[in-house]
């Protein structure tokens, strides 16, 4: 079998808002191009084959015109990246495209397939499924089926022969994070992202991995680290070639704490004399005056920080490993050098009360950051959340594999042992209207929005998050 043509999707989530964030402000937020596919394309290019992806969150949702997408660009194969908070909608759609195309192999891969490989295969409407980090895997997959031999040896595959559904779960990560091929944005059907912050920009990361164990969160192992010129070379193909300034870090933590490394790569954007902003993702206990000014120098505008709680037992259950005090003077370092800070905050831990709620949404306003997120604390799988939430039976045995196979039809779970999902959400809606809508920080915003560029733009994007905001009910 000859493989030419190959459509990787993303699938928006299903009507369900599991971090709780109001969808008048989920809305407002705008999409970010889904860079793990990207990766997974660039891969797929240097091996020969052609490649599409398709975000359907941008794309839209008509089924005629995505059956005449796939009919026009005729694909051997479509990749699915499944999340559990869009699996079913995904599954509908791999339906949809086995019953029109009987012929295309479907592939999956991402976090949920990852946690249910056996379960998810399972389904009429998946064919193979990759765990893991997919992109070599991928091409080895494929390879194999051009050669029509045996996926029996093939390393984190999951597959089905007659009739069973065979896992091999033996997972090695690639680490040699510097030799992968830059992110093949080329491929993206649909190639305009926006941000509540930025009109035209793009994610890129330079770590993949965490030295941390948080409770709430999947994204734990091998930290590895790209070199600075192998990150700056991918920002100046993006500023000549696309005509990108505007770049996000997806690190799940930027390692602003490596002054080594923030030292090389702040200098080569200024030897290069490279007119972009960037903004990065990091922790709050990571700032140092060093680090932050070189930074400042060098292009970045923004630092979004993970506080999660004002409460020390609440950081405590996270493994957070942080306390309030380094966080404070992290931020005031960040405004010291003219940055804008973005924290984000979780409501709804197990042993919080309402008071508990009530002191984190005080606490936002009471230090420096412009803007704050806040969502509920939400068990997603393969996380020691998860785990836990099961174990002291707060929620049903498993609810990821309930909700892909229609066993249950509630919404994702919440974990607090005293506060139920109707009241948590009403603290949520409280929590955004008191950080936003007050005169403190309209003052300061009306402030910055003068000091912009393109201030006209910016009052227009202001004004849809305010009415936003209004619509909440609290």
């Amino acid at each position: 079998m000859k493989i030419n043509n190959i459509l990787l999707l993303t699938v928006e989530s299903d009507e369900i808002n599991t971090s709780g964030t109001p969808l008048e402000i989920d809305s407002a937020r705008g999409n970010y191009p889904p860079l793990g596919l990207i990766y997974i394309a660039s891969e797929l290019l240097k091996n020969g084959y052609n490649v599409k992806i398709l975000d359907l969150a941008s794309f839209g949702r008509s089924k005629n015109k995505l059956t005449s997408f796939i009919r026009n660009f005729n694909p051997e194969i479509i990749g699915f990246q499944l999340y559990s908070t869009s699996i079913r909608n995904a599954i509908k759609l791999a339906e949809l495209i086995k019953t029109e195309f009987p012929s295309i192999t479907v592939i999956a891969g991402g976090p949920h397939l990852d946690a249910y490989p056996s379960e998810t295969i399972s389904l009429p409407c998946f064919d193979i499924g990759i765990l893991g980090e997919g992109s070599k895997r991928l091409v080895n997959v494929l390879k194999i089926i051009e050669s029509e031999k045996t996926l029996s040896k093939s390393d984190g595959v999951v597959y089905k022969l007659n009739g069973k559904v065979i896992v091999n779960k033996s997972i090695h990560k690639s680490t040699c994070f510097n030799k992968m091929p830059f992110p093949a944005r080329q491929t993206l059907v649909d190639k305009n992202y926006s941000s509540i912050f930025e009109n035209k920009f793009t994610s890129i990361v330079a770590s993949r991995g965490c030295h941390y164990s948080c409770t709430f969160c999947s994204e734990i192992g091998t930290f590895r680290l790209r070199t600075p010129e192998n990150v700056i070379k991918e920002i100046e193909h993006y500023v000549k070639v696309d005509k990108i300034n505007n770049f996000y870090f997806l690190d799940s933590t930027f390692p602003v704490n490596n002054l080594k490394w923030i030292k090389r790569f702040c200098n080569e954007i200024i030897k290069n004399k490279l007119k972009i902003m960037w903004s990065v993702r990091t922790r709050p206990d990571h700032i140092n005056e060093k680090s932050i000014s070189l930074m400042k120098k060098a292009g970045c505008n923004r630092l979004q920080l993970g506080i999660e709680s004002a409460n020390h037992k609440s950081l405590e259950f996270l493994n957070k490993r942080m306390d309030l005090r380094s966080a404070e003077k992290g931020i005031n370092i960040a405004k010291k050098h003219g940055l804008t800070v973005l924290s984000y905050f979780i409501i709804g831990f197990p042993d919080e009360k309402r008071n508990d709620v009530l002191n984190t949404i005080r606490y936002a306003r009471k230090i420096k950051t412009d803007y704050a997120h806040f969502s509920l604390l939400t068990p997603i799988p393969n996380t020691k959340l998860y785990d836990y939430v099961k174990k002291n039976k707060l929620m049903q045995e498993d609810y990821w594999l309930d909700y892909m196979t229609y066993k249950t039809d509630e919404l994702a779970p919440v974990c607090s042992k005293y506060l139920g999902k109707k009241e948590l959400t009403k603290l949520l809606g409280h929590a955004y209207k008191n950080f936003y809508i007050n005169p403190n920080f309209i003052f300061r915003r009306g402030i910055d929005i003068l000091r912009e560029e393109k201030p006209f733009i910016v009052l227009i994007k202001y004004f849809s998050g305010l009415r936003s905001l209004l619509r909440i009910r609290d």
